[in-house]
């Protein structure tokens, strides 16, 4: 019995592991090899241009793409003129590029600026899995519960699937819209990156500002006066005590009058003679002299 069995469920086994992926290969021979999907997001506090110039910038792709690891540019046509926001032709403005991936597959992608700002072609080379366009829709938007600037983002992907086993795995176990989600997820990181990043730097600017604000509220008006008053005293020093020297007051006519009539009082009395007096006198020595002059000082 217990030989039976076995034998049983080998032989099912036998029969299920051929059936299987031929079951699958019918299942995606009936589903249909082209198909159309769309995502939209809303990102805010960027502007329409802002995410446009992200999204065209394709040499910066792998800064914030984690499973994009080079780009290289081998055509580019597009200019810088954003006057004219007129459609353009596919032979206008457009880039073509090879982007490397993180399973060492290379494809070579083609940008085409359908409308400035509002429109993208995104064209995929043709490879054995898959091939197609996205096509980048931009809507600048004015949301009452958004503070500032807001745009709208659609990515429609018009693809076609070859291969009937992996149309099954890409409709009824990855999805369609797999690639789009990705693509939206590492733009939504990058743009929250940068917004935080320029919060930190008006935050480091605002807390500069307001520390020099403190440090001038915390000094005293009579600190600032006193060091300018200082500054002011030590540059004009000689002047201000020039002019702190009272001034000579003259004697008046009867006070001279008396000091005239007092010094020829002396000089009658005592027989002194101012000629005599200058060149009789016998000469001091240095010492008397500097001591004395100390005295009148």
């Amino acid at each position: 019995m217990a030989s039976s069995s076995v034998s049983t469920a080998l032989c099912t086994l036998l029969v299920l592991i051929p059936t299987v992926p031929l079951l699958t290969y019918v299942i995606g021979l009936l589903l249909p090899a082209s198909h159309i999907v769309s995502r939209k997001r809303t990102f805010a506090g960027i502007s329409q241009a802002d995410l446009w110039h992200i999204l065209v910038d394709v040499q910066n792709y792998p800064t914030w793409r984690p499973r994009v690891t080079g780009i290289d540019i081998t055509e580019n046509t597009t200019t810088n003129d954003t006057e004219n926001n007129t459609e353009q032709q596919h032979g206008g403005d457009r880039i073509v590029f090879q982007e490397n991936n993180t399973r060492n597959r290379t494809i070579v992608v083609i940008h085409v600026h359908q409308i400035l700002h509002s429109r993208l072609l995104r064209i995929l080379q043709e490879i054995p899995t898959f091939s197609g366009s996205w096509t980048f829709e931009l809507d600048e938007l004015s949301l009452a519960s958004v503070d500032g600037e807001a745009v709208s983002l659609k990515i429609t992907q018009q693809g076609v699937i070859k291969k009937p086993m992996l149309r099954v795995m890409h409709m009824l176990i990855l999805g369609l819209h797999r690639r789009i989600d990705l693509f939206l997820n590492d733009l939504e990181r990058k743009l929250k990156q940068d917004q935080q990043g320029s919060s930190a730097v008006e935050g480091r600017g605002q807390v500069t500002q307001s520390t020099i604000t403190n440090i001038g509220a915390n000094v005293a008006p009579s600190e600032v006066i006193e060091d300018t008053d200082k500054k002011q005293s030590s540059t004009s020093l000689l002047p201000e005590v020039k002019d702190k020297q009272p001034p000579m007051e003259k004697p008046s006519s009867l006070q001279q009058h008396d000091l005239d009539a007092s010094i020829n009082n002396i000089n009658h009395n005592n027989g002194w003679d101012m000629i005599s007096e200058i060149y009789e006198r016998a000469p001091l020595s240095a010492s008397s002299s500097t001591s004395s002059l100390k005295k009148q000082q």
